[in-house]
C-alpha cells in the first residue's frame, strides 16, 4: 500500500515538473524526468548516511522501521522511473538491467525484513555519485556541454563513479562474502550484477577521457578558453566540435 502512495509522490513530482516546464522549449523529456530522479538521490544518500553513521545497525539485524520506510522510498521510485522512461521513451537495455535488478534487491528486502544494513552500505556508494551525473546530463540536453560547468559535472561524476562504484562495490561484495553467514545471498548476487554493469561503464568512461585530453590540447593550441554558463562562440571553430559525437552510455 505505501508502495502505491509513494508512486502517487513520484507521478505527482513529475507532473509537478511538466506543469512548471510548460511550453518552455529547452527541457526536453529526460531532463524533466532526470529534474524527478535529483530528488530522489540526494534524499537517498542523506538517508543512507543516517542510517551508516548515526544509526549504524549490525550487519545481521532485521530491517529497522526507518530502512524498511527508506527501501519503500527507493523501490516505489525505480518502479516510477521504470515507468516513466518507458512512457518517453528512454527506456534502453542498461537502464532495465540497472532498475529491474535494483527493484529485484530493494524488494527481497523489505518483503523479508532482512538485509537493510547491507543494503544501505551499498546504496551509498550507488548514489554519492548520482547528483553530478544528472547535472552533466542535463547541461548536455540544454545545449551547454562545451561549458566550464558542463567539464566540471563530467569530472566529477567520472572520479566519484569510479572510486564510489568501482572501488566502493567491490568493497559491498567483499564485506558480504566475509559475513556470508549475516549476509542475505540474493543481495550478495544484486551487488555482483550491479558491480559487474558499473566496471563496464568505467571502462566506456575512460574512453570518453581519453577523447576529453585531446579535445582540451586543441582548444589549449587554438587558445579557445570555456566560458561557465554560455558557450563560446569560438568553440565551434574547433575540429572536435564539428565531429557527430556518439551518445555515450553512461547514464
Amino acid at each position: 500500500m505505501q508502495i502505491l502512495l509513494y508512486q502517487l509522490l513520484w507521478f505527482g513530482l513529475w507532473g509537478v515538473v511538466l506543469l512548471v516546464l510548460r511550453g518552455q522549449k529547452k527541457p526536453c523529456a529526460d531532463t524533466k524526468n532526470r529534474l524527478v530522479s535529483v530528488v530522489h538521490g540526494l534524499v537517498s544518500l542523506g538517508l543512507s548516511i543516517i542510517d551508516l553513521l548515526l544509526l549504524r545497525p549490525e550487519l545481521a539485524e532485521p530491517n529497522s522501521v526507518f530502512e524498511s520506510n527508506s527501501i519503500i522510498f527507493s523501490v516505489s521510485y525505480f518502479i516510477y522511473d521504470s515507468i516513466g522512461c518507458y512512457l518517453i521513451d528512454l527506456c534502453d537495455s542498461d537502464l532495465v538491467i540497472h532498475h529491474s535488478v535494483s527493484i529485484v534487491g530493494l524488494g527481497w528486502s523489505l518483503f523479508t525484513r532482512n538485509g537493510g544494513p547491507y543494503l544501505y552500505l551499498g546504496l551509498f556508494f550507488a548514489e554519492v555519485s548520482n547528483f553530478p551525473m544528472h547535472v552533466r546530463k542535463i547541461l548536455n540536453n540544454t545545449g551547454l556541454r562545451n561549458t566550464e560547468l558542463y567539464e566540471l559535472s563530467e569530472t566529477l561524476y567520472f572520479g566519484l563513479y569510479t572510486l564510489a562504484r568501482g572501488i566502493g562495490g567491490p568493497y559491498v561484495l567483499y564485506v558480504g562474502l566475509c559475513n556470508f553467514r549475516q549476509t542475505p545471498f540474493p543481495l550478495m548476487a544484486v551487488t555482483a550484477m550491479l558491480v559487474s554493469q558499473s566496471l563496464g561503464f568505467i571502462s566506456t568512461m575512460i574512453k570518453i577521457v581519453k577523447k576529453k585530453l585531446q579535445n582540451r590540447d586543441e582548444r589549449m593550441r587554438k587558445n579557445v578558453n570555456l566560458f561557465w554558463l554560455s558557450v563560446n562562440p569560438r568553440v565551434h571553430s574547433l575540429d572536435y566540435t564539428k565531429r557527430s559525437a556518439s551518445p555515450d552510455k553512461v547514464f
